[in-house]
């Protein structure tokens, strides 16, 4: 089919051209009708020429029935996707509850308006429901359920120490001590390590290595031993002091994969405020150079007790 030829368009009547005026208003009025035909050509012309276009690049339709049609890798053309009667149907399916019907899957995937809509109400009451899918009340419960798992608030009443024992390997244990205030003035905080679950307690003459480094006021401090007793949290020449006013030890400490049997190292930070009454802010690390697994960790003073109602949180990670 040939491309339509473009009519010629008229001269325009023009009142100051008296003597060309009726002429050209005649052959401006039978131009109309060229204009349509010509437009109605052009229309025929594109549909066929688009048909041509579609024909030339779609694949062969017979036997292909139901299936899809998707632009190939290239981008060059078009090429058919069978389907299966699965696919067709959840095609056409009328919902999502439809769709997770024919998929299996039930309650376990894309959630409907009505659950997203209910779940801000869900997570305020902090309940879990029957949903299968997670939901922010399932979400906020089993982290309420770890955390309440994996940390241990231990409460020194008039306690020679305060102490913890785990099971299993967790990668890090982590103590946090707020005002551990000693019964006893001018003392130090040790820290000992078991290996079985408390029992008895790692005190060997060389059981542990460690090292601090500080300032006490505006006087730098460092210490360490290669071979001690126990792990020291603070240096002996600043020790802690007693009164309530002082506030006691604050700060934290990480053993590191306790559970392997291998040297078990610790890092950590303490601040407090000395028995002359200046404050001491300490960096403290070690291990217990035995090669094996530790199951339980304690902290205590020097001499005398820690004082009544004071707290250390122990948590595992």
């Amino acid at each position: 089919m040939a491309k339509p030829t473009k009519p010629t368009v008229p001269d325009p009547a023009l009142r100051s051209q008296p003597d060309t005026f009726n002429d050209r208003v005649e052959a401006n009025v039978a131009f109309w009708e060229t204009l349509v035909d010509y437009m109605s050509d052009t229309s025929d012309f594109n549909e066929a020429l688009s048909n041509a276009l579609v024909a030339a690049n779609l694949p062969d339709l017979t036997g292909n029935g139901d299936a899809l049609v998707k632009i190939n890798s290239a981008a060059s053309g078009v090429e058919l996707l069978g389907t299966s009667a699965n696919v067709r149907a959840v095609l056409s399916a009328a919902d999502y509850a439809a769709i997770r019907t024919l998929m299996s899957l039930k309650g376990l995937a894309l959630q409907e308006e009505a659950d997203r809509v209910s779940t801000q109400g869900v997570w305020n009451a902090g309940t879990a429901t029957g949903e299968k899918f997670i939901t922010p009340a399932k979400l906020k419960a089993a982290v309420a359920s770890y955390t309440a798992a994996n940390v241990d608030d231990v409460t020194a009443s008039a306690s020679a120490s305060v102490s913890h024992t785990w099971t299993g390997s967790p990668r890090k244990v982590v103590l946090e001590m707020d005002g551990l205030i000693p019964a006893t003035d001018s003392v130090n905080l040790h820290m000992e390590f078991s290996t079985d679950g408390g029992s008895t307690w790692e005190t060997g003459a060389s059981a542990y290595k460690w090292a601090l480094d500080g300032v006490t006021l505006n006087v730098a401090r460092n210490n360490g031993s290669n071979g001690d007793t126990k792990a020291l949290l603070n240096h002996t020449v600043d020790p802690i002091g007693s009164d309530a006013n002082e506030g006691g030890v604050s700060g934290r400490v990480a053993i590191y994969h306790p559970g392997a049997a291998r040297s078990t190292r610790f890092t950590g930070e303490v601040a407090y405020i000395k028995d002359s009454g200046n404050l001491s802010v300490f960096t403290v690390g070690g291990e217990l150079s035995a090669s094996s697994a530790v199951n339980a960790v304690r902290l205590l003073f020097s001499s005398g007790n820690i004082e009544s109602g004071i707290s250390t949180a122990i948590k595992f990670y």
